[in-house]
């Protein structure tokens, strides 16, 4: 919450840009969301650790590590798009997700789910979709970032396209993995992300009764990711090659 309050309130400075690649931006509220969010944190838990898209602070004898992503959805928020948001997650090193949260500033809305607990929107309890066939699902898919500023592998895409009712591409991983816990759509499948892309996601997604991990691992260390209602799951995996 702090952090993506900290990112909502400096909307105006969002053209603040710390790097530019072929396909990404870095912001200088990237950096600060980060930095809000580990400082909340560090106030109750000094010595946990910290893994963070904006840089880490890794402690192999801590009991735990949070995975921070303050910023997803990054070229939405520079270009005033509202699906964006901010992402925190916690777990024992190396183990699984223990809980998590995802903020959407602009809407509004706050997704968590922890181990024993049910998923929840704004504090309501929500449920992953009854969809039962792709042909009549609405997947969400992410392009992933071609290494070298190389040109989009829209194999995927096609696939998924071309099999399911819809498909969107809306550019924010945590967000999009949400949706699918809140059964606003059925899947949502990815070429490249990395762990704080999903991390407080997954488990949402879990705990709403579906289905979510890695189906692959690139050489560069992301994953091909799926999450899904679970009914589909098997479906899409094999559409994916996973």
């Amino acid at each position: 919450l702090a952090a993506g309050g900290h990112a909502l309130a400096n909307r105006g400075r969002r053209s603040e840009v710390n790097a530019s690649y072929a396909h990404d931006l870095k912001l200088q509220l990237d950096v600060e969301c980060q930095e809000v969010a580990e400082a909340v944190i560090m106030s109750r838990y000094p010595g946990h650790a910290i893994m963070g898209e904006e840089g880490s602070a890794p402690d192999a004898s801590a009991d735990f590590e949070w995975i921070i992503d303050p910023i997803d959805g990054t070229l939405n928020y520079f270009h005033g798009l509202p699906h964006w948001c901010a992402s925190v997650a916690v777990r024992r090193p190396g183990g699984p997700i223990l809980a998590g949260c995802v903020h959407l500033p602009v809407l509004d809305e706050c997704f968590a789910a922890a181990e024993g607990l049910p998923a929840t929107l704004n504090g309501d309890p929500i449920r992953v979709s009854a969809t039962a066939r792709l042909s009549d699902a609405m997947l969400l898919t992410g392009l992933g970032k071609p290494p070298h500023g190389e040109p989009y592998d829209l194999t995927l895409l096609g696939r998924v396209a071309n099999t399911a009712q819809k498909t969107r591409v809306l550019g924010a991983a945590a967000v999009d993995i949400c949706y699918v816990a809140c059964g606003r759509v059925d899947a949502y499948v990815d070429a490249g992300i990395c762990l704080w892309d999903y991390a407080a996601a997954e488990i949402i997604t879990r705990r709403a009764g579906g289905r979510a991990g890695e189906i692959g691992v690139l050489p560069d260390g992301r994953v091909r990711y799926l999450a899904s209602n679970g009914v589909i799951h098997d479906e899409v995996r094999t559409l994916c090659g996973g």
